[in-house]
């Protein structure tokens, strides 16, 4: 029931999810890694995925732990 590009990008946030989380990695090159070199769009759609910016899903897991 998704589109092809609503696969994708769903499978990129998840990725993403799971690097902000297990890497130290700056938020640019998580991005990176997940195939989109504009940081700004990037943490847009996260947000949208996740209700939260890269930064603050990061900090708020970072936190409970």
């Amino acid at each position: 029931g998704k589109t092809l590009t609503g696969y994708v990008t769903e499978g990129r946030m998840e990725l993403a999810a799971r690097l902000l989380l297990t890497s130290g990695l700056q938020v640019q090159t998580v991005a990176q890694h997940c195939g989109m070199s504009d940081v700004n769009y990037f943490s847009k759609l996260f947000k949208k995925h996740t209700g939260m910016t890269p930064g603050e899903y990061r900090s708020r897991l970072e936190n409970t732990i």
